[in-house]
């Protein structure tokens, strides 16, 4: 099966999910309600999102590089799962279990990256193949979705003016025009903002995750 298709069939695994597998704070609130009910109903939530989160991560970093091989991907998602699925009771902060699973994910592709760089020979002539167009799309829309759940995280004060300036891409004299705050004041909330969003802890991990 090639990635595309693997990634087709990722889709309709996921299209299971009662929310979108890269809404992280969804993902933690479900994990959060099985952390307080440990139902059986709750876990299975959790464990679809898991696997689907893991496949997707590993799907996205394959398609970067044509050299792996479905067998290898197969293997990471298998553990990576596998390591999430058995420490689900060691997890201290259910409210960033996403972040947590993101974490996993890093460690076995860079673990995987050292043990494939070791026993791969060395060609000076080889040109190492562009990220496909839709890698970059799919860390688009994540990195997206991260940022807008990160400045709906934001104090109220600050929201609005960061979504318009972070989001909406709009100017000082246009978000002046609408929130009638002079251009002082808003490039000191868009500044305090800013701040805060360097230190939003699941967009810190999603970035680390799209650089690696």
């Amino acid at each position: 099966m090639t990635l595309k298709a693997t990634m087709r069939s990722l889709d309709e695994v996921a299209a299971r999910l009662p929310f979108h597998v890269d809404d992280l704070d969804k993902a933690n609130e479900a994990f959060v309600q099985w952390h307080a009910s440990r139902s059986a109903e709750d876990l299975k939530l959790v464990e679809l999102w898991t696997y689907c989160y893991t496949r997707r991560y590993f799907i996205a970093k394959f398609l970067r590089d044509s050299a792996y091989g479905a067998a290898d991907l197969d293997q990471l998602v298998g553990k990576a799962f596998t390591k999430a699925r058995m420490n689900l009771e060691r997890v201290q902060q259910p409210e960033r279990f996403a972040s947590w699973v993101s974490v996993i994910c890093r460690n076995v592709f860079v673990n995987f990256l050292r043990r494939y760089r070791e026993k791969a020979t060395f060609d000076e002539t080889r040109t190492p193949a562009p990220p496909r167009p839709e890698t970059f799309e799919n860390d688009r829309m994540a990195t997206r979705r991260a940022a807008e759940h990160a400045v709906e995280r934001l104090p109220p004060s600050l929201r609005d003016v960061a979504r318009m300036k972070f989001l909406e891409d709009r100017s000082y004299d246009e978000i002046s025009e609408a929130t009638g705050r002079p251009l002082a004041s808003l490039r000191a909330f868009a500044h305090k903002a800013v701040v805060r969003l360097r230190q939003d802890p699941d967009l810190i991990a999603l970035l680390q995750e799209i650089r690696t």
